[in-house]
């Protein structure tokens, strides 16, 4: 992974000029939780979650098969969320996505990708309120509003006990897998997964990519990506560095299925006013440089198109 620079409060340069009104207000703290997990490394504080119900601890609990579906489906499923068609955009909130049971999330994933499954799911299903009661002081945070740096910033934080945005589209996430018999520290785990999803993204998004951090707190890439008309166009993205999750379960059946340590670490793109270039474009990028243990899903929201409701493109 290059070096990360350190960008000031005051000036944040990150290969575009972003407008940012008010230091104070660039991002929204994140609530800590009780399930958090935070250790320093090189002066930076990282944080994940280790919540016992989350969808991708039973989503993985043994390893998925995957026959005949699209990325984008494999990709949720991974992740432990229904596709849209099975559950439509909106009905799935970030409190489902913290809080599940291995019930409810099997039926979900298999009446996706399993076609002889046809299950019947009630979409008020889920969480009881006394789950949600609990939760209430795990909560993640609220989103962000505005544009630029500050409102994708925001985005990257998950909904509160009020249930939260749907994380398929509001969003996007890598998924890494780390071999238990390779990796036993989750510490270290989760900073080789993080890494490596900078990583990934770099690279696809060109040699004169800039990495950097933003207020202690993000990690900002930006570069440019070819558009279907083969014309660089200009993208930013930004990670949450205290802001993932982790699960112990398996890798996929065609990845291996071997016992893992599971990380998700959410990011998002965030506007540049003239570019035109769309999630399938960073993903048709992303496809020919990521590694072999990570998996994406990219929200189609967060394009120009700002294509709302709309299945994320999966890099599988």
């Amino acid at each position: 992974m290059p070096r990360i620079l350190r960008s000031s409060c005051m000036a944040v340069t990150i290969g575009i000029l972003v407008s940012i009104s008010g230091c104070a207000q660039i991002l929204n703290e994140i609530i800590p939780s009780p399930n958090m997990t935070y250790f320093e490394r090189d002066g930076l504080k990282y944080g994940y979650q280790t919540n016992e119900s989350t969808t991708l601890r039973y989503a993985n609990a043994k390893p998925l098969e995957f026959v005949d579906v699209s990325d984008s489906v494999k990709v949720l499923a991974l992740a432990g969320m229904p596709d849209l068609q099975t559950v439509p955009a909106g009905k799935f909130s970030a409190t489902s996505f913290a809080i599940s049971t291995p019930v409810f999330t099997q039926r979900y994933i298999h009446s996706a990708i399993d076609q002889n499954t046809a299950a019947s799911l009630d979409t008020n299903q889920g969480p009881s309120s006394s789950d949600l009661a609990a939760f209430s002081t795990n909560a993640i945070g609220a989103v962000g509003g505005g544009t630029g740096a500050a409102g994708a910033a925001g985005l990257l934080l998950l909904g509160s006990n009020t249930g939260g945005p749907d994380p398929r589209t509001k969003f996007s996430g890598s998924i890494c897998y780390r071999g238990v018999n390779e990796q036993l520290d989750l510490n270290q785990a989760y900073l080789e997964c993080f890494n490596q999803t900078v990583d990934d993204l770099r690279k696809a998004l060109g040699a004169k990519s800039t990495v950097e951090i933003l207020k202690e707190k993000y990690v900002t890439i930006s570069g440019h990506v070819s558009s279907k008309e083969n014309e660089e166009q200009p993208v930013s993205i930004v990670l949450s560095i205290t802001n993932s999750m982790y699960a112990p379960g398996f890798a996929p059946a065609d990845r291996g299925g071997y016992k893992s340590n599971i990380f998700i670490t959410f990011f998002n793109r965030y506007a540049v006013e003239s570019s035109t270039a769309t999630m399938e474009d960073i993903a048709a990028a992303l496809r020919t440089v990521k590694s072999i243990d990570h998996s994406y899903w990219l929200a189609t929201e967060m394009d120009y198109q700002k294509r709302k409701n709309h299945p994320p493109i999966g890099v599988y």
